[in-house]
């Protein structure tokens, strides 16, 4: 009776999964959001790191930085700290926060900074980003990707984000020779291999146990060669 059952629950399994596959774009396309509110709806679940739980500040971490698992890596003669609001202004975004990133741009375009997830691919990403300085700054996006927002004025804070049909492997970001602040950076990692299978074993054992259930409901008979007498003949 079980082996009936997975056979017969192995069929809308393996349509659900046809479906899901036919459902993914031919080709991959990301979308640019300016608004906050607009990508939080839009993203789903997503991990937020604030930089609220660095102890002592300023810090500060060179052309290379961890937090939790977002990783940030400048060129060489770019500078990343954490700093708060009573020694660099009012340029915290984190309701009842005072802390946040301040990256320094090397000379104008060189190398970009390079912001990562260890955790693997991404399909969304956002942050604030605050003008210190009067600065430019373009971010590229993998698959082509590109925005140059307009030159602000000291102290103008923008969102920036982007989410993708496909996942990107990182965010790049060109910061001339002056300085932002970057606060609330979102991430929403694409699920890991295990989780995903565990997703499809759930799938599974519900498509089984509602098989089972049904069954029970209208009741199962065996084959009849099974319950006749000894030496009785089925015809």
């Amino acid at each position: 009776m079980f082996r009936w059952t997975v056979r017969r629950a192995l069929g809308p399994l393996a349509c659900a999964l046809f479906v899901i596959a036919l459902s993914r774009p031919l080709w991959s396309a990301v979308i640019l959001y300016t608004d906050e509110a607009a990508f939080i709806a839009a993203a789903g679940l997503h991990h937020v790191e604030s930089f609220e739980d660095v102890g002592t500040v300023p810090a500060a971490y060179g052309d290379s930085a961890a937090f939790g698992r977002l990783l940030f890596q400048s060129p060489p003669s770019s500078q990343i700290d954490v700093v708060a609001l009573g020694t660099y202004g009012a340029h915290n975004t984190t309701p009842a926060g005072n802390q946040f990133l301040q990256a320094t741009g090397a000379s104008a375009f060189h190398d970009p900074m390079r912001i990562s997830h260890t955790g693997g691919p991404m399909l969304a990403w956002g942050a604030n980003f605050t003008d210190l300085d009067f600065g430019t700054i373009e971010f590229f996006v993998d698959g082509g990707m590109e925005y140059s927002p307009l030159p602000g004025l000291d102290g103008n804070t923008m969102f920036v984000g982007f989410i993708g049909d496909v996942p990107f492997s990182q965010i790049m970001l060109t910061i001339d020779d002056r300085t932002y602040g970057i606060d609330d950076v979102r991430a929403r990692v694409v699920p890991e291999p295990a989780a995903f299978a565990m997703a499809v074993l759930g799938v599974l054992g519900l498509v089984i146990w509602g098989r089972a259930a049904s069954l029970r409901t209208r009741g199962f008979h065996a084959p009849l060669a099974q319950v006749l007498p000894d030496g009785a003949a089925s015809g």
